[in-house]
């Protein structure tokens, strides 16, 4: 059984695999649109869209978890891990600005280094997103350098930041705590 099976506690969250009583939860998110902007997942609006992303993506994905606020069961946005040690994050505008990411982020960091073969997390964010480049900071992780521009699907040209934290680089900081 994974940590994320069981569930990961912070001092205010819980980090879980998704079940099938999240997909209402989650899609409240994906109907944010400032809040998957500059995410892979800015082009699903339907809800049917939804419901197969959901069920292809989210459920039965080890390295996907339910972002949730341990005091009330709500589930306020999502991390994962994707191919080659990729981060992505969101949690619901209603719970921006609390340092919910940057607690999550820490946590899910640290189990996928712990249980997952990657040797690197990077995290990517395009320019006019710089609190996502905090965060990604905050989590450790260091200038990379730009990457881009890339054509958003809308047609617009962005520029963005790769950040990274070696395997070697978490465990010299685990050691260090």
């Amino acid at each position: 059984m994974t940590d994320l099976q069981t569930g990961i506690r912070t001092a205010r969250l819980t980090l879980r695999n998704f079940r099938s009583d999240d997909a209402d939860a989650l899609f409240q998110l994906f109907r944010e649109p400032d809040t998957l902007r500059f995410t892979r997942y800015n082009d699903v609006k339907l809800r049917g869209d939804f419901d197969q992303l959901f069920t292809d993506h989210f459920l039965n994905n080890p390295t996907a978890a339910a972002i949730e606020l341990t005091t009330t069961g709500a589930v306020i946005g999502l991390i994962e891990m994707h191919t080659g040690g990729v981060l992505t994050y969101a949690v619901r505008q209603a719970f921006w600005n609390h340092g919910y990411v940057t607690e999550a982020g820490r946590a899910f960091v640290d189990t996928m280094f712990a249980t997952q073969p990657i040797t690197m997390v990077k995290g990517e964010f395009a320019n006019e997103n710089q609190a996502s480049g905090r965060v990604l900071a905050k989590l450790g992780l260091h200038f990379a350098g730009e990457i881009g521009p890339f054509t958003t699907k809308d047609g617009q040209d962005i520029m963005a930041t790769q950040y990274t934290l070696s395997r070697e680089e978490w465990a010299t900081r685990r050691r260090a705590e």
